[in-house]
């Protein structure tokens, strides 16, 4: 799965991609796409997801994904 530290600290919160969709407003079928690696974040959305998520890391390690 894509991006390791996302989901990660998804699962520290106990969040499913529905509870983040409902905080971020970023439709949950958007989300999961994105999540997968179909579609690439925007900076914006990135941020929401920080922010919903209350962590201190930055983007870069947050959306790292090892190829």
């Amino acid at each position: 799965m894509f991006y390791p530290n996302f989901n990660a600290e998804l699962a520290r919160k106990g969040w499913s991609l529905f509870k983040l969709s409902a905080e971020t407003g970023i439709p949950y079928n958007t989300l999961r796409s994105k999540v997968k690696g179909v579609t690439n974040f925007s900076i914006q959305e990135a941020h929401a997801i920080k922010q919903a998520l209350g962590v201190s890391i930055p983007l870069d390690e947050l959306f790292f994904y090892p190829e």
